[in-house]
């Protein structure tokens, strides 16, 4: 299991449109992009891969989400509670 915390916060606190700095498809540009859709959520606490193109996050406030992404250029995202 890879650990994501750090990719995660960095996408939660970047700016709207910010470019992701990791290599496409990457377990890094994946956690950007899920901390990017977390937006509005309580900070995330621990992240990490899930199975497929998914990250599963733990938020302070105690809930488990599992964000997923797929479709063209892994543009649809799917939050999951």
């Amino acid at each position: 299991m890879t650990d994501l915390l750090k990719e995660v916060l960095e996408g939660y606190a970047a700016l709207p449109r910010t470019t992701n700095p990791y290599l496409y498809s990457s377990p890094a540009y994946l956690g950007f992009r899920a901390g990017q859709a977390l937006v509005g959520f309580s900070i995330p606490k621990k992240a990490r891969m899930s199975r497929g193109y998914s990250v599963r996050v733990e938020t302070g406030g105690g809930n488990i989400i599992t964000v997923k992404f797929s479709g063209e250029s892994l543009r649809i995202v799917d939050i999951v509670r």
